[in-house]
């Protein structure tokens, strides 16, 4: 078993953030991806790991059976996974983020980062990946914060809803502190301030910020979840979903 193998091999529980944060500070200090074109460093990626039992039953990974694997590229829809799977649960990495190092360019989207990597495809006969990654002789000096992850599924009549308001905010998304910007940076902020109890220093609004503080404290202090779905605006809602979970379920949102 690979260094990298007896890592990722993780003992499911309630809640993973510890072991997927050592996870991504091992994957992004150590290793980057190389193509047929250029190298890429890792910015940010979400973990995600749904166990066959009821352990972690996390509903927001595909649960292919190439996801019980170690070491695939997998496509889900929208971006591309690194799987790290077995035969216990299917477990996948997904990128949100890369830098070319050669160019410097940042590569920021789920979408993008696939196609940066897989836009030459190589030889049809050729038997070597496209992409791979590769350790880096030299450890990169990098810092991650942990946060929320972004675009999850949830609905107000949806059949899975206390799952999905289960998953729905545990902070197994990893992104590098030197990332001048990200998406859904006002909810990164909102969790560290609310949950974390630390400030999340980046560039921001004001005016943005304290809608997002708003609704908060509209879902922190409802008596029930109808109070959050009538709030129009999807980002202000998740806001106030925060809320209300962190309210009423707090070991949800660690």
């Amino acid at each position: 078993m690979t260094e990298f193998e007896r890592l990722a091999t993780i003992e499911p529980k309630p809640t993973l953030t510890h072991d997927f944060r050592k996870l991504a500070e091992y994957l992004f200090k150590n290793w980057y991806i190389e193509s047929i074109d250029s190298k890429f460093e890792i910015f940010e990626a979400e973990f995600l790991l749904q166990t066959k039992s009821e352990v972690h039953n996390d509903p927001n990974i595909d649960a292919s059976d190439l996801q019980c694997q170690f070491g695939n590229w997998y496509i889900p829809n929208g971006g591309i996974d690194i799987t790290f799977g077995c035969e216990n649960y299917a477990a996948s990495i997904f990128l949100r983020a890369l830098k070319d190092m050669n160019t410097g360019e940042m590569i920021i989207g789920p979408q993008r980062c696939f196609e940066s990597l897989f836009r030459n495809g190589g030889k049809v006969i050729d038997p070597n990946p496209p992409a791979r990654l590769v350790k880096t002789d030299h450890l990169q000096d990098v810092e991650l914060w942990n946060v929320p992850r972004v675009n999850l599924p949830i609905g107000e009549n949806s059949a899975d809803q206390a799952r999905q308001l289960k998953y729905l905010f545990r902070p197994y998304r990893f992104v590098r502190t030197d990332m001048e910007d990200f998406q859904d940076k006002y909810m990164a902020m909102l969790y560290f301030e609310k949950i974390k109890k630390e400030e999340l220093r980046i560039k921001r609004e004001e005016k943005i910020y304290q809608k997002y503080l708003d609704a908060y404290d509209t879902g922190y202090y409802a008596d029930k979840l109808d109070t959050v779905w009538r709030i129009s605006s999807r980002s202000l809602r998740l806001a106030a979903l925060l809320g209300f979970v962190h309210h009423y379920h707090k070991e949800h949102v660690l």
